[in-house]
C-alpha cells in the first residue's frame, strides 16, 4: 500500500505542462459558467481552469489583495503552459485592468466584453449585480457612464452559490433584497461570474429585464483574439481538461460532480 501512497504523491507533485492551452481562472467555481461556453465553442482548445479556492471570496478584499493574487495566478498559467489567460472574475478584472490593456493578446478580461453586450441590448437602462469590490472599483461605470442606473453590491450572495443553495428561503429573500434597487431598469448586468449559476432565481424577481451574463460576450472576444495570433493551432488530437484548485481537492471534486462538469485530470496545487 505504501508505494502507491508514494506513487501517488508523485502524481500530485508533478509540473502539469500543456503547451497552447487557454488558462482560465477565478476564486472559485464561478468562472465555470465561462468555462462551459468556452469548452462548448473551442471544442480542439486544451484548458487549464484554475479554481482559486485558498483564497475565496475575492470581493471582500482590498484592490491590493486581489491585484497580487490575480498576478500570481496569471503567472502560474502562463507557467503551466497558457498561450492566453481568460480572467473568468469580474473582482479579479476590476484590480488588473491596466495589466490587461497593456497585454491584449495574452489576457482577457471579463468587464469589457459583458459591458459592451449590455450596451447592445439597452435602452440605456442597465442595472448592474456585482461583488463589493467590482462595485466600489467603478470600472463598469467607466464603461458604460450614464447608463448604468444602479450597482448593487453583493458579495453576500457568493458564499451560498459556492455552497450550491441556489433557492434556500434565506437565498431568495438576499436576491429579492438586492432586486428591488432595481427599479426601471430593461437590462442587468450579472457582474460577477457566480451570479450565472442563480440566473434563473434572479429572472423570476425581474421578469421583464434582460440578463446578460459574462460567458458568451468573453468567449466572443477570446475567438476573435485566437483568431488573430493563433489561426493554425487547432484540432489537438487529444484535447485535455484540467482543474486545478487551491483549496480541497476533494470538495473540488464533489462541486464538480454535482455541477455535472467533467474535467480529465483534477488535482490540488499551492501557488
Amino acid at each position: 500500500g505504501v508505494r502507491l501512497v508514494g506513487s501517488e504523491m508523485c502524481i500530485r507533485d508533478r509540473e502539469t505542462h500543456m503547451k497552447d492551452c487557454i488558462g482560465i481562472f477565478d476564486s472559485g467555481i464561478g468562472g465555470l459558467s465561462v468555462y462551459e461556453e468556452i469548452r462548448k465553442r473551442l471544442p480542439d482548445e486544451n484548458i487549464i481552469y484554475l479554481a482559486d479556492e485558498a483564497n475565496c471570496p475575492y470581493g471582500t478584499k482590498t484592490r491590493e489583495e486581489v491585484r497580487a493574487i490575480s498576478i500570481k495566478n496569471i503567472e502560474t498559467l502562463m507557467k503551466m503552459g497558457a498561450k492566453l489567460v481568460v480572467i473568468a472574475c469580474n473582482t479579479a478584472t476590476s484590480s488588473i485592468v491596466d495589466t490587461i490593456e497593456e497585454n491584449p493578446n495574452r489576457l482577457i478580461g471579463v468587464i469589457q466584453p459583458t459591458a459592451l453586450a449590455a450596451k447592445q441590448h439597452s435602452k440605456g437602462r442597465i442595472g448592474l449585480f456585482a461583488t463589493d469590490l467590482t462595485v466600489k472599483s467603478g470600472v463598469y461605470q467607466s464603461y458604460l457612464n450614464n447608463e448604468l442606473k444602479f450597482a448593487e453590491g453583493c458579495s453576500d450572495l457568493v458564499p451560498h452559490i459556492e455552497a450550491h443553495d441556489y433557492n434556500s428561503q434565506e437565498m431568495k429573500e438576499m436576491i429579492l433584497s438586492h432586486a428591488e434597487k432595481m427599479k426601471n431598469i430593461d437590462t442587468l448586468i450579472l457582474g460577477c461570474t457566480h451570479f450565472k449559476f442563480i440566473k434563473k432565481e434572479i429572472q423570476s424577481v425581474l421578469p421583464h429585464v434582460v440578463i446578460v451574463d459574462s460567458g458568451e460576450p468573453t468567449c466572443n472576444i477570446l475567438i476573435d483574439i485566437l483568431t488573430k495570433t493563433h489561426p493554425f493551432e487547432r484540432n489537438h488530437q487529444d484535447t485535455k481538461t484540467i482543474y486545478v484548485t487551491t483549496g480541497d481537492e476533494t470538495k473540488a471534486r464533489e462541486q464538480l460532480k454535482s455541477l455535472h462538469i467533467i474535467f480529465d485530470e483534477i488535482y490540488h496545487k499551492d501557488i
